[in-house]
């Protein structure tokens, strides 16, 4: 549980942009377990998100979807904590 509010708040950082997603990606809490979805997801979607950031320098578009996609995923993970 603690691991996700972690997770939470680097990729809140990351929409804010006080931090980059290579920094998020450096203070990621710990290895993924390999039947966790939601925080694989989450990690893959950051790294994808600071790969791409040549993408979405000519794509507008797409860099709005990325967001979306991290947005969805710090909603995803603050419903399981509510459970």
């Amino acid at each position: 549980m603690e691991r996700r509010k972690k997770i939470i708040e680097i990729l809140s950082k990351v929409l804010a942009g006080a931090i980059t997603p290579d920094q998020a990606l450096k203070s990621w809490p710990g290895e993924d377990k390999a039947d966790d979805k939601l925080m694989r997801n989450a990690w893959h979607t950051l790294y994808h998100y600071m790969i791409d950031d040549d993408i979405r320098a000519k794509d507008e578009s797409y860099g709005t979807r990325q967001r979306q996609a991290i947005e969805d995923i710090v909603s995803a993970l603050k419903a399981s904590l509510a459970k």
